[in-house]
């Protein structure tokens, strides 16, 4: 969500099991550029906790670019590149993490609805997809769900707004790493 200024936006999550899990701590900035332009730059810390002797944690300081347009209005198309720099995990680390690309849109169907739509490619693997749903209960309350294909799996979550304070949390599952949260937070400026 944008206003005519600027946002700052941070997040947490991991998700995992007690083997192994994916953590994020992430923070960015927004910026309206031009009548219906905006653009953001984010940077992640990313880690790999796996609990096993023969492996160590692993981890990279990972950069993200955005471009945001709404040419009509109730419609809004992005594009997120993330890690276009192709950073490794760490110094000793020989292959480099993918260059991920997504494409998405949105439209607010209603007052109270906004369906989402996006496409996620990362390199050398194959194409996801996800779909979600918003749902404005009250101005300060807001419900989430979501499905994507790749691999497969269900979200599930809600947003607070609380002046210029955004509060999201998120409850996802995986296939492989079982069901895991996230929270994020924006203040806008």
């Amino acid at each position: 969500s944008f206003n005519d200024k600027m946002a700052i936006v941070g997040g947490i999550s991991r998700m995992g099991n007690k083997s192994f899990s994916e953590q994020f701590i992430e923070t960015g900035i927004a910026k309206k550029l031009g009548q219906k332009f905006y653009a953001s730059l984010k940077i992640q810390y990313y880690q790999w906790v796996v609990n096993d002797l023969y492996y160590k944690n692993s981890h990279a300081i990972i950069p993200s670019i955005g471009l945001f347009v709404n040419p009509i209005r109730n419609i809004f198309f992005g594009v997120l590149i993330r890690n276009p720099v192709r950073v490794r995990m760490n110094a000793i680390e020989q292959n480099k993490l993918p260059v991920e690309i997504n494409l998405g849109v949105s439209c607010n169907v209603s007052e109270k609805v906004l369906l989402a739509f996006s496409f996620i490619q990362k390199s050398n693997q194959s194409l996801s997809t996800q779909l979600g749903i918003e749902y404005v209960f009250h101005p300060k309350l807001y419900f989430r769900i979501g499905w994507q294909t790749l691999p497969i799996s269900e979200t599930i979550g809600f947003g607070l707004k609380m002046n210029k304070l955004y509060l999201d949390l998120a409850f996802k599952t995986h296939p492989v790493l079982g069901n895991s949260s996230a929270i994020g937070l924006a203040f806008i400026l």
